[in-house]
């Protein structure tokens, strides 16, 4: 091929590399342009993209449920996760937290102070202002009435006549970490569980050092706490009660605790992962836990069970219907799982 002589190069009025880099440069534009094309193109009118997040979900049925995550997503299932349809919601932050009294009134949690409620089965969500500007990770309510909301800092909110008024406050003993979970185990006591650094335990006289697992029960809806021994030394990241007496709590490096005295003493159960715990779920006399790797834990009378369904990324969702015939599990990258065989097999929603 004839090349320009060197002294005629110099007159171009550009150079060649120039040109080159140029032409580089719009090549990788377009192939990124067509890219991105293809991606959303491809997405459709699909619900949930591999780039969501679902944290939470829940049953208010045999077969109904919801599913909440981020972008401001809030699912809903009337045919065990068969398929789902978005329910509208004036948000588009993370939505962390989602619970029901019945089939009928809800609420959800999430990012920057947020709760929202419905009154009508999810049809229309209404914003409750809590003044808070903390993030919800958490929300829990006793009988449609008494509610508590936890999160970011040691953030609470607490009502006591169905979310229409919340007092927020911050619960100092937390206030450098976060709750991570709350629940009620009847009537008005309710029951937190979160992160405990061990520098401020060593500095808080009500604190164990030994027990940076710590739990705190309220015999008064939130108003006022207790400290509550585990033994525990890692993160606490769930806590649930079956009834008034059984209750569990799961968190960091495979903490799995049981108690069947209402929470007086803790046992640890052995399991078989040194994962992350994030989410429990009873289903009959199981208890079920979800957690980082795409980690899942069946528990019954003969021990702890590794539950493998294929590689997953961390999952924070885990709900059982009522009779524990139906499911769903979710987490990054906007993982859907559902049984409807009381979790002897885990397959996508068709579409999810």
């Amino acid at each position: 091929m004839e090349t320009l002589p060197e002294n005629e190069k110099k007159n171009l009025p550009f150079s060649v590399p120039s040109v080159i880099s140029v032409a580089k440069t719009a090549v990788l534009l377009f192939c990124l342009f067509a890219l991105l094309f293809l991606y959303f193109h491809a997405s459709g009118d699909r619900l949930v993209l591999t780039r969501d997040r679902l944290y939470d979900a829940s049953f208010v049925g045999p077969k109904e449920a919801w599913v909440v995550g981020y972008p401001g997503l809030v699912l809903h299932t009337t045919d065990g996760g068969l398929s789902f349809e978005r329910a509208k919601v004036d948000t588009t932050d993370a939505v962390y937290s989602v619970a029901f009294a019945d089939a009928s009134r809800g609420w959800i949690a999430g990012r920057s102070g947020m709760i929202f409620a419905t009154a009508d089965g999810g049809k229309t969500w209404k914003r409750q202002d809590t003044g808070a500007t903390e993030h919800f990770f958490d929300i829990a309510f006793a009988e449609g009435r008494s509610g508590i909301a936890v999160g970011s800092f040691g953030a609470m909110a607490r009502t006591s006549d169905g979310g229409a008024h919340w007092t927020v406050s911050t619960f100092e003993k937390m206030a450098n970490a976060a709750i991570n979970a709350a629940c009620f185990s009847g009537g008005r006591r309710a029951w937190i569980a979160g992160e405990f650094p061990s520098w401020e335990a060593q500095l808080e006289e009500d604190v164990s050092a030994a027990s940076l697992g710590n739990l705190f029960f309220s015999d008064d809806g939130g108003t006022t706490w207790t400290k509550q021994d585990t033994g525990a030394t890692n993160t606490l990241n769930d806590v649930m009660f079956v009834d008034a007496n059984e209750g569990w709590a799961a968190g960091s490096k495979g903490t799995l605790l049981r108690t069947d005295d209402g929470g007086a003493t803790w046992t640890r159960v052995p399991v078989p992962a040194k994962t992350h715990l994030f989410k429990l779920a009873k289903k009959g006399a199981e208890l079920w836990a979800a957690g980082a790797d795409g980690t899942i834990i069946r528990v019954t009378q003969a021990g702890a069970q590794k539950v493998d369904i294929g590689p997953l990324p961390w999952l924070s969702g885990l709900a059982f219907s009522p009779d524990g015939s139906a499911g769903a599990l979710v987490g990054g990258r906007g993982t859907m799982r559902r049984t409807a065989d009381a979790g002897a097999t885990w397959i996508e929603p068709k579409d999810r």
